[in-house]
């Protein structure tokens, strides 16, 4: 599951953007959760979980506040050098800014424009591509490629069952064997 913060000092916007984000994962069925929506970077900050897990950041330029957007990301970015941060601002001016600051954002996002929800849909289908992308080589994993997903599993899981049907997968000395069984 990948986590989504939000940071928006407006709360209308920020109720905006979360429905935005929050119908588009129910009707896609999407493996993505809003993990937090605050109005300051403060409260961002301290809801970070320990270890950095290439999260998703939709964040405000202007918040209102004594550290900015861009500031914020700087922080997120020293601390989670994977995750994902898009710019929601109506500070285009603020665009090249985040260059300086060596950023990286996915995306910078005028919340006036037409697109507004289809650039935003089009930057979670983009973190979705790169996330599987990144997840493509199992390495130890055990992969399953099943219609539209794919699903990871680590060599401690041995059994896994679904609709009557028990797939046995013991791990042996480092090697895999397969045997499905129908009950």
């Amino acid at each position: 599951m990948i986590s989504i913060y939000i940071c928006e000092d407006n709360l209308e916007e920020l109720n905006f953007l979360k429905d935005i984000i929050e119908k588009y994962i129910f009707i896609e069925g999407l493996d993505f959760q809003i993990a937090y929506a605050f109005n300051t970077p403060q409260e961002i900050l301290s809801t970070l979980p320990r270890s950095p897990q290439g999260a998703v950041f939709f964040l405000d330029i202007n918040l209102k506040n004594k550290m900015n957007g861009i500031e914020l990301a700087e922080k997120i970015r020293i601390y989670d050098p994977r995750a994902f941060i898009i710019f929601i601002t109506t500070h285009e001016e603020m665009a090249m800014t985040t260059f300086q600051y060596k950023i990286e954002a996915l995306d910078y996002i005028m919340k006036d424009i037409p697109d507004y929800t289809l650039r935003i849909q089009q930057c979670i289908d983009n973190i979705l591509a790169k996330s599987q992308h990144s997840t493509s080589s199992c390495g130890t994993k055990i992969c399953f490629s099943l219609p539209e997903k794919k699903l990871f599993l680590s060599p401690e899981i041995f059994f896994i069952w679904k609709q009557m049907v028990l797939a046995g997968l013991p791990y042996i000395h480092e090697m895999v064997y397969s045997n499905i069984m129908r009950i």
